[in-house]
């Protein structure tokens, strides 16, 4: 699936950009790391919005607040691991600078 393909692309490269930010701790290497980040959770949320409700025949369109507690059914986890990471990057590079 060309979606799927996309989300684990993007994600592969956002932690590859971190992953270098850890080593060589710049602050321009923690603006593109950050912004990988932002911009691979941001495609994830996108794709997981658009299949809260399922594919097929049986799929049962939702919306309101039953909506959003299918979205962050499956998105709360993305979102965890995007705010760990971008705290991780902001206090490493505020301990690099001491």
């Amino acid at each position: 699936m060309l979606d799927s393909t996309l989300v684990i692309s993007s994600l592969a490269l956002a932690l590859a950009a971190f992953v270098i930010f850890l080593i060589w701790r710049t602050k321009f290497l923690l603006i593109v790391s950050s912004t990988l980040l932002t911009a691979s959770l941001f495609i994830w949320g996108i794709v997981v919005w658009f299949l809260r409700d399922g594919m097929g025949p049986d799929a049962i369109e939702s919306s309101g607040l039953q909506a959003w507690s299918h979205f962050l059914e499956f998105f709360w986890m993305p979102i965890v691991f995007w705010a760990f990471l971008i705290i991780v990057s902001i206090v490493v590079s505020r301990a690099g600078k001491k």
